[in-house]
């Protein structure tokens, strides 16, 4: 599956991508802001990549005019996801390489996953949540129309040996017809 924006192509993940993966996330501020460790090497970014993106509805997120993988977008299902969703539900997270933030990217890259989730497959609803002070997931998230939930205080990520405090969204259908 490929879904198109006009400056993105959001594709599915290929072990080809190692390099762009392991360029991204060797950046310390993107794994604390994402909740995964840094990436010290090739093999690192060939784990992650064969392990975790390489999922269904998950995505690379290539940027048109240089044919080069600046992040990452998936849909979790009810039994992937961290945050409790009903069976019709669905969990966005995404991640962009640090030399593309602030380029209004996530949001295009979110728009076109919430339209796909939504339309194409008919979920009754989106959630997504962001960790405390990643302010910049905060704004991309109520760009693309999701509305604060609760907060979950303490949540302990073993993968990185930290706890968090998680803001969770959330984008029902029937407000999203009606935009």
């Amino acid at each position: 599956m490929i879904l198109e924006t006009e400056r993105l192509i959001l594709r599915s993940w290929m072990e080809t991508d190692v390099e762009m993966v392991y360029n991204c996330c060797k950046e310390p501020e993107l794994g604390e802001n994402c909740g995964f460790p840094v990436h010290k090497s090739k093999e690192d970014a060939m784990y992650v990549l064969r392990n975790i993106l390489m999922a269904p509805l998950s995505y690379a997120i290539v940027e048109r005019k240089s044919n080069q993988v600046i992040g990452s977008i998936s849909i979790k299902l009810q039994n992937e996801s961290n945050v409790a969703i009903s069976e019709n539900e669905g969990e966005i997270g995404y991640w962009i390489g640090k030399d593309y933030w602030n380029k209004g990217y996530a949001s295009e890259a979110c728009s076109r996953i919430v339209q796909y989730a939504l339309d194409d497959l008919e979920m009754d609803c989106l959630w997504a949540g962001y960790f405390e002070g990643n302010n910049q997931s905060k704004r991309v998230l109520e760009k693309v129309g999701f509305v604060y939930q609760y907060t979950n205080k303490d949540v302990y990520w073993e993968i990185v040996d930290r706890t968090y405090t998680e803001h969770i969204t959330k984008l029902e259908r029937e407000l999203y017809l009606h935009k």
